[in-house]
């Protein structure tokens, strides 16, 4: 075998090679003794129920967007409709599980065992299951306890966000499958009956808001209709060039401010539609369920990782002596 190039050091990869023959067998028993280890690893391995759902929300309406467009080309400041969406904006969702009002009501949830036990939430995820005081299932003014119950519940409570599909997954996990489900499902409702307060919150706003628009945008119609008559009839009989266009240009902006308060009274009526409509502004794809069966540690990856670390481990520890004699001399 041609020999390697060596470092300052003067280290080999031929001596390398060469501790790594003389141990192969050694080598091959780390090895195999790692790969039960691993195996082990994933065996032991805290295993969970995980409870999911996911729900889709709404956009926001288009139709304000571009009548305001509109309005702006025109030179007209209608307001800011576009503050008024049909649901909350999809980034705040995560933000909900920081709000106290949600820890308090996922704490206070009874939730009910496949040992038939029935308890608050905060109850159940202390390792003791003691009886709480109310005080420490109230997280709008929590104790210390209540700071060590939200970590579990951060821990066991995930809401992710697609902020592109705005598809929100709810995942809980627990050691029961019925509280998993439970708490899955207690959660969904929970951001379900925000959406809706929300929207109807932001509907009546928006509703409110053009109204008055739709109020001001008459009013500027009105007048600029009277305003183009009143030019046309004292100017009939001119033919100069500049008045025709003036008459035009006095015509042309009481028709876009006519069409412009249509668009918007049509905005409003169907804001009106919506408020009184009962459908929901999501959808729920998929439906918490009662988990089957537990989840762990990925086994492949788990397996695979830990032969490596173990393997690398005892070879280094075969050419530990070696590299440090070949140093020193």
């Amino acid at each position: 075998m041609p020999e390697c190039k060596t470092n300052s050091d003067g280290i080999t990869l031929e001596l390398i090679v060469g501790i790594l023959k003389k141990h192969k067998w050694l080598m091959l028993l780390s090895l195999i003794l790692s790969g039960f280890v691993s195996a082990a690893v994933v065996m032991f391995s805290p295993q969970t129920y995980h409870a999911r759902c996911v729900m889709f929300t709404e956009e926001h309406s288009y139709v304000a967007e571009s009548m305001k467009m509109i309005a702006k080309m025109q030179g007209i400041d209608v307001g800011n409709i576009n503050t008024a969406e049909d649901a909350i904006y999809p980034i705040y969702y995560p933000e909900l599980l920081f709000d106290g009002r949600m820890q308090s009501y996922v704490l206070n949830s009874r939730v009910t065992g496949t040992d038939g036990k029935s308890c608050p939430y905060g109850q159940h995820i202390r390792k003791d299951q003691t009886r709480l005081r109310p005080k420490d299932l109230d997280a709008t003014h929590p104790t210390q306890l209540t700071d060590s119950l939200q970590k579990v519940l951060m821990k066991n409570v995930k809401i992710m966000v697609d902020g592109k599909t705005f598809v929100i997954t709810i995942d809980v996990k627990d050691d029961d499958a019925m509280v998993a489900y439970t708490m899955c499902d207690s959660v969904e409702r929970y951001i379900a009956r925000t959406i809706r307060e929300y929207r109807a919150d932001r509907l009546g706003q928006k509703l409110e808001h053009l109204e008055k628009v739709e109020e001001n945008l008459a009013k500027r119609t009105n007048e600029a209709y009277e305003v183009y008559t009143d030019y046309a009839d004292k100017h009939q009989q001119a033919t100069l060039p500049s008045v025709s266009k003036h008459t035009d240009e006095l015509f042309k902006e009481a028709e876009n401010l006519k069409a412009l308060t249509e668009a918007v009274r049509l905005e409003r009526i169907n804001a009106a539609a919506r408020m009184n409509d009962g459908t929901p502004p999501y959808i729920i794809i998929e439906k918490p369920s009662v988990p089957s069966h537990r989840q762990g540690m990925d086994a492949t990856f788990t397996i695979i990782s830990t032969m490596f670390v173990l393997f690398l481990a005892v070879m280094l520890c075969f050419l530990a002596r070696p590299i440090y004699e070949q140093i020193k001399a």
